[in-house]
């Protein structure tokens, strides 16, 4: 029996070694993968693109829907443009320029917003859109862990009916440029299909829709459970344990 029970024993520690891992990070930013020029590029919302919601786009593999509640849709702000036409040939917009500002909290490249109504190709953030969606369509797990967003207002982070955390960067012009992160004090698994919103309100008890733009979503890959190769080892321990105790009783 001791060879048997060693048996078991090591299948059980190979098993459990088998199926650890350790989760990666996955931080969802809007800046393109610089090995892979077309991912994100497809939220660009230059004069030469074509603004729409809903709208599909790639970051680092994991393809997401993007669509606005409001205004001529999604794109993206380059805060590291100046005003007027600087960098990139960006149309600018004041208040989402906060590249080598003091309360930039390290934002420098692009944010999500819902764009202006009625000026395609000037990337402007919409006063008046009270929430936006991302739908995960690749086949994977992430666990939704935090975010971040940028402009006065108060940003609720939300998983279904399920409010994981918000972000208040005041409400009003003296709050323009600031960025505001949050880590969730309870995450959400998200899998193939699911569906996250951000809420944009001028403050905490004003529900009003608001401007703003969102900075990134942060999350842990969960990873695939492989089934062990020493599982087929353990099943036949157990069993020529119990064959050897019904010997022994007969």
């Amino acid at each position: 029996m001791g060879s048997v029970k060693r048996i078991i024993l090591s299948a059980v520690t190979f098993a459990v070694m088998g199926s650890a891992a350790s989760a990666a990070t996955y931080v969802l930013d809007f800046d393109a993968d610089p090995t892979n020029a077309a991912e994100v590029a497809s939220l660009d919302s230059s004069a030469t693109q074509t603004i729409s919601s809903p709208r599909d786009f790639t970051d680092s593999g994991v393809t997401w829907r993007v669509e606005s509640s409001g205004g001529a849709g999604v794109g993206l702000f380059d805060t590291t443009c100046s005003y007027g036409f600087g960098t990139n040939g960006c149309a600018g917009d004041a208040d989402l320029e906060v590249f080598n500002q003091m309360n930039a909290e390290g934002v420098a490249g692009n944010v999500l917003i819902q764009q202006e109504a009625g000026n395609p190709g000037r990337p402007d953030d919409d006063a008046n859109t009270s929430f936006l969606t991302l739908t995960l369509l690749t086949d994977i797990t992430l666990e939704w862990t935090g975010a971040s967003a940028l402009d006065d207002g108060f940003y609720l982070f939300n998983f279904g009916a399920q409010l994981l955390g918000t972000v208040d960067n005041g409400n009003g012009s003296a709050f323009d440029n600031t960025t505001g992160s949050v880590d969730f004090a309870s995450t959400a698994l998200l899998t193939q299909n699911d569906t996250i919103t951000v809420f944009f309100q001028r403050s905490a008890t004003d529900t009003r829709g608001a401007s703003g733009a969102v900075d990134n979503f942060r999350f842990n890959v969960v990873p695939a459970v492989p089934v062990p190769a020493s599982l087929p080892l353990l099943v036949g321990g157990f069993g020529l344990m119990a064959f050897m105790h019904r010997r022994r009783k007969a």
